[in-house]
């Protein structure tokens, strides 16, 4: 593992990665694996990092978020504030971003600020609405500040592809985005492999933080693990979207085949 995880650093500006073993045939067992020590790291960055009173820790929602969610011990010493960095989705109660911030918040022994407004909305106009509402302002601000993120890499590729089940499109729509360049989904927003945004109307019609400021933040943990997710992965990678990274090893092998072909 630190032959990979040596690899990954030489190959893209990583501060950390942290890479685990896969269990053959079982990719829950592997997706539990990987949010556990990404929920062990976690907790010690937050120990090194958030010392203040206004240190904010800003997540994503996702399946995978909610499992590390799951492996948090309490210790009531960590993050002041947890926040999303985007809005939430209709439905999914468990991997919503509301849900899964009020979770990590309640096992750091912080508070969550939630966001009252959905992550997608059908125009720019809709969403700038959004954004100008105090309350919806005032969590993206909050975000933006933070000094630590936590973020799942979406697929757009596949049976299991998160984007999807928050923005339901039709299988001619995924192939068209798929034959523009699309290769993953970072805190709501298309992305080409080289981790630039695509020319989507898509892209404007979100409650996120943008992407270039999402950058900004000091510490940016990304967590994934399977096949589907490698194009997430190196996107996540090519745009410096995350500064650390939690993962199985044939994902990683994955990764770096590709680079090296």
């Amino acid at each position: 593992m630190f032959d990979l995880e040596c690899q990954m650093k030489e190959s893209w500006p990583l501060i950390d990665c942290l890479v685990v073993d896969t269990v053959s045939g079982n990719a829950n067992t592997t997706l539990d694996l990987v949010d556990k020590t990404a929920a062990k790291h976690l907790q010690h960055i937050l120990v090194q990092h958030i010392l203040g009173a206004e240190d904010v820790l800003a997540i994503s929602g996702g399946k995978t978020l909610s499992t590390v969610a799951d492996h948090l011990k309490t210790t009531g010493t960590n993050a002041n504030v947890a926040v999303p960095i985007i809005g939430g989705v209709q439905g999914q109660h468990y991997t919503d971003v509301n849900h899964i911030a009020t979770r990590i918040a309640d096992e750091l022994g912080a508070s969550a600020t939630l966001i009252h407004a959905p992550l997608h909305v059908d125009t720019s106009v809709e969403r700038d609405m959004l954004l100008s509402v105090r309350a919806v302002g005032d969590v993206i601000d909050r975000a933006r500040a933070a000094n630590v993120s936590l973020l799942g890499l979406g697929a757009v590729a596949g049976q299991g592809a998160t984007y999807y089940r928050a923005h339901p499109l039709s299988e001619d729509h995924r192939a068209q985005l798929f034959k523009d360049g699309i290769r993953a989904e970072l805190l709501g927003h298309l992305v080409n492999a080289r981790g630039s945004l695509c020319d989507n109307a898509l892209n404007s019609c979100l409650v996120s933080l943008p992407l270039e400021e999402a950058r900004q933040i000091p510490v940016r943990i990304g967590v994934a693990t399977g096949k589907d997710k490698i194009d997430a992965v190196r996107a996540a990678l090519n745009g410096e979207d995350i500064s650390t990274l939690v993962i199985d090893d044939l994902t990683v092998q994955a990764v770096l085949t590709e680079i090296n072909h």
